[in-house]
């Protein structure tokens, strides 16, 4: 029972987790992780595993629940999944119980050890969160992922990448000649430890204007056959890349 009910509970708060973060997910993610967070919750009602119960074992099991449903992009995504993971906790867990008090009429069944939960309730308060969540947060917070211009990028060069964080220009679009692909303008420093010596010598050895004019002095020829020109016009400047 304890295992159905905690498997029940924690798929929904990851569920809807994901759809307010705006995350892509799969179910067998969202099914392991409830499962992995069903299993904690009985292992801790084992007394030699009481230790278990702790706050810092609570975030230990929240932060590798998130963790395994949605994997880590940066430092800044993570915490912003792991942050409206406990706001969803805290409001179905207030639901449930505001749902007991308001509707139980019996003292009794209210012990100092905890709560006597029936299904009622528990389906009332699940049902009672969903419905405050919906309406209070998901056209706030698909609000803010609209206007959201901050994203994780990663680069890959011959095996080797480096991460950044992207600005999201809306205002502008530049694309490749061939192939119609988009560009996306990256701080030389950032690029260094992906790119070959010769390459980053002859980056290093000449100004930026100058680099299209003497691209025949760079010996890196594997990275010269993936190099392509891009015009680009803006205000009161047009140019190549």
């Amino acid at each position: 029972m304890v295992l159905a009910v905690n498997l029940f509970m924690n798929s929904i708060i990851l569920v809807v987790t994901a759809i307010l973060t705006g995350s892509a997910v799969k179910i067998w993610r969202v099914t392991a992780a409830a499962a992995v967070g069903s299993v904690y919750v009985l292992v801790t009602a084992i007394d030699s595993f009481y230790f278990l119960s702790s706050p810092a074992a609570k975030i230990a099991i929240s932060v590798v629940l998130v963790y395994m449903v949605f994997g880590y992009v940066s430092l800044r995504f993570f915490l912003f999944r792991l942050s409206i993971f406990y706001l969803i906790s805290f409001i179905f867990g207030g639901a449930v119980l505001g749902w007991l008090i308001f509707f139980n009429e019996s003292p009794q069944s209210i012990k100092t050890s905890g709560y006597i939960i029936q299904w009622t309730y528990l389906f009332g308060g699940v049902l009672a969160g969903a419905g405050l969540i919906i309406v209070m947060f998901r056209r706030s917070i698909s609000s803010m992922n609209q206007r959201q211009t901050l994203h994780p990028v990663m680069i890959e060069l011959d095996g080797t990448s480096v991460s950044l964080t992207g600005l999201l220009d809306t205002g502008n679009s530049l694309y490749t000649i061939a192939g119609h692909k988009p560009v996306i303008l990256v701080e030389l420093s950032h690029l260094l430890p992906i790119l070959s010596v010769e390459v980053v010598r002859y980056l290093t050895s000449y100004p930026v204007h100058e680099w299209l004019m003497n691209l025949d002095q760079c010996n890196d020829t594997g990275w010269l056959n993936r190099v392509e020109i891009v015009p680009y016009r803006a205000i009161g400047n047009s140019s190549m890349l």
